[in-house]
């Protein structure tokens, strides 16, 4: 038994099933069956079917080869784990893949969503996380072990947080991480992927209702790990915390969040774009940061977007020459052999003409992105609701800032605390 109880269904635990195809034949409604498997691979979810004497018709063959809509087709006898479930696949199928292996042949296909359902007592959400959200958070759930004052390995321990006044638990399985809530939380799978800069998603999805569960499960969009954290929020702290370390940067978000509904989709759409920036290259990066900047600051149709975003920054208090990173003393020239002053005319030469050699090595060899990054991230968290954030004075020359915000002393402070212990002990 499959022991990441509910979900029956795993990498090494494959669904059996009897795949009914419908067709029409001599005005009569015909049916063919197979004895097929639905299989996880490397993060994908297969339908594969053997093919033999007995089903590899012609006729079969033709049906198979084309898409076959949901009123053409039934799943039954669904069995996993010795355990009956009803199994639903909600598009339409189409076999793709037609291979032979040793002396036997098989069609598959990859499919993007199913579910299942059997009769099973519980209650509230559980979320099995995907590969790369599970590399990514796995590291968070482990203490050490000490034996003798000595470090001799680390164990996973649950971590209990908040977020909205909803409670959830992140805790380690057999091999995936498992986020379980008492109900749907909002938007907080968008703010652990801005946390990682990595997508935190699930592969399946456990809703209890009475007397049964319904497990959704899903193929992920990313198979990658772009990063393994946020880089800009090592530098950030708020109410005395550091927003590098994923609890407090959780417990300084719930404190503070006052999300309107009217920004929370614009506030998702930016997020998505933000983290999909790291899988790119440094200039299609400058594109979606530029454009991330201009939803949020609501440049219009016509209007100077440089002007618009360059005040919209000031009323967070962040340096528009920072961003800039001193490009107007480069002397990178446009099309028109002009000088390009700011990080919105460099954008419009990727655009519209597809750069330079001078422009491409300003990018890789300066820190413009990592400062447009550095004022999205707060930004994005002062729409969250983060009141007061700022930067340690150890970070000076990496503040996004003007001087009307002050820096913290957070390093001093954990010293004098650390010393404090140590003198009472």
């Amino acid at each position: 038994m499959n022991k990441d109880i509910p979900f029956l269904f795993d990498e090494s635990t494959p669904f059996f099933i009897v795949l009914c195809l419908y067709y029409n034949k001599d005005n009569k409604r015909e049916c063919i069956s197979y004895d097929a498997i639905i299989r996880s691979e490397n993060d994908c979810y297969k339908i594969i079917i053997e093919l033999n004497n007995n089903n590899i018709s012609k006729e079969a063959i033709n049906i198979l080869s084309n898409t076959i809509k949901k009123k053409d087709y039934k799943i039954t006898n669904a069995l996993v784990n010795g355990i009956n479930v009803k199994v639903n696949i909600k598009n339409d199928i189409k076999f793709t893949h037609f291979y032979t292996e040793g002396n036997k042949k098989y069609c598959s296909m990859i499919f993007k969503e199913l579910d299942y359902v059997y009769a099973i007592n519980g209650k509230g959400i559980i979320y099995r996380l995907s590969s790369i959200a599970t590399e990514a958070i796995s590291s968070y759930l482990n203490v050490p072990i000490t034996k003798d004052n000595i470090v001799i390995g680390v164990e996973s321990v649950p971590q209990y947080c908040k977020f909205k006044n909803k409670h959830f638990k992140l805790y380690k399985g057999r091999e995936r991480v498992y986020l379980q809530t008492e109900e749907e939380i909002d938007m907080l799978f968008e703010l652990l992927s801005f946390y990682f800069c990595t997508p935190i998603e699930y592969d399946m999805k456990c809703e209890y209702y009475e007397k049964s569960c319904r497990i959704n499960i899903i193929t992920p969009n990313y198979k990658i790990q772009a990063s393994n954290k946020n880089n800009i929020l090592d530098y950030l702290f708020s109410e005395e915390k550091s927003l590098s370390h994923l609890f407090d940067f959780l417990g300084i978000i719930d404190s503070n969040i006052i999300l309107a509904s009217e920004h929370s989709q614009l506030i998702k759409n930016c997020i998505a774009n933000y983290i999909r920036a790291e899988y790119l290259d440094n200039t299609t990066k400058l594109l979606i940061y530029t454009t991330i900047l201009s939803k949020i600051a609501g440049v219009e149709k016509n209007k100077d977007t440089y002007s618009t975003i360059k005040q919209f920054l000031k009323s967070f208090h962040i340096d528009v020459d920072i961003l800039n990173c001193n490009i107007n003393k480069i002397n990178i020239k446009d099309e028109r052999n002009k000088n390009i002053e700011n990080f919105i005319e460099l954008r419009n030469f990727f655009v519209h003409h597809f750069g330079s050699k001078e422009a491409v090595d300003f990018l890789d060899n300066y820190s413009m992105l990592f400062f447009i990054k550095s004022a999205i991230t707060i930004i994005l968290l002062k729409l969250i609701g983060v009141k007061a954030i700022m930067y340690d004075k150890r970070f000076h020359s990496l503040s996004v800032f003007n001087n009307e915000i002050e820096e913290c002393d957070y390093f001093s402070k954990v010293v004098l605390r650390l010393q404090s212990t140590q003198q009472l002990s």
